[in-house]
């Protein structure tokens, strides 16, 4: 079994050796990437946590989360902080209650992945569960057994192996200018 604390590879990113399982996070969902500079949309509400998108057609609520894809034989998963598209009425029962101690009280909800991640075919709009955690700590989101057969959802489910995290963690690599 590898030893993932000082296990090296190569960063996709900027071909510098790097060590352990990395974590990364997006900043928005990437559609709020193309909002900022249309005229056609209008982003509300971007916070760390929060994101609010209205188009002549529809608004579009979205709340940052965190996932996991576990790593066999590592300490730690590899962490992506992500963004997923809430309903409005999910969005405002998470959003009033975002200081409250007991958010796990909400249950579940149904959500989209709203962020491209690196290395695996498309992953916007995967259909996720989104768990709201208590003491302000972002939700986890899993991916749902709807998408059984995207290469993601079976990573979260089984956890990358050696040769798989080989594969799959360089793509991930945070380093500067990096999204």
């Amino acid at each position: 079994m590898a030893d993932f604390a000082e296990w090296e590879w190569t960063c996709a990113c900027c071909g510098k050796r790097q060590r352990g399982v990395p974590e990364v996070g997006y900043a928005a969902p990437d559609v709020a990437r193309w909002a900022e500079g249309s005229d056609e949309a209008t982003v509300h509400l971007q916070s760390d946590d929060f994101c609010v998108i209205e188009t002549a057609d529809q608004t579009d609520y979205f709340i940052r989360c965190y996932m996991e894809v576990p790593v066999l034989g590592a300490p730690k998963p590899l962490g992506i902080g992500v963004w997923s598209s809430l309903s409005e009425q999910n969005f405002r029962r998470y959003y009033d209650s975002f200081d409250d101690d007991d958010q796990e009280n909400l249950g579940g909800m149904f959500g989209f992945l709203s962020n491209q991640l690196p290395y695996y075919p498309d992953t916007t709009n995967l259909h996720l569960r989104v768990m709201p955690c208590d003491g302000r700590v972002r939700p986890l989101v899993f991916v749902d057994s709807h998408n059984a057969d995207h290469p993601l959802y079976r990573d979260q489910q089984s956890g990358l192996d050696a040769n798989r995290a080989a594969e799959v963690l360089p793509a991930f690599a945070p380093c500067e200018g990096s999204a």
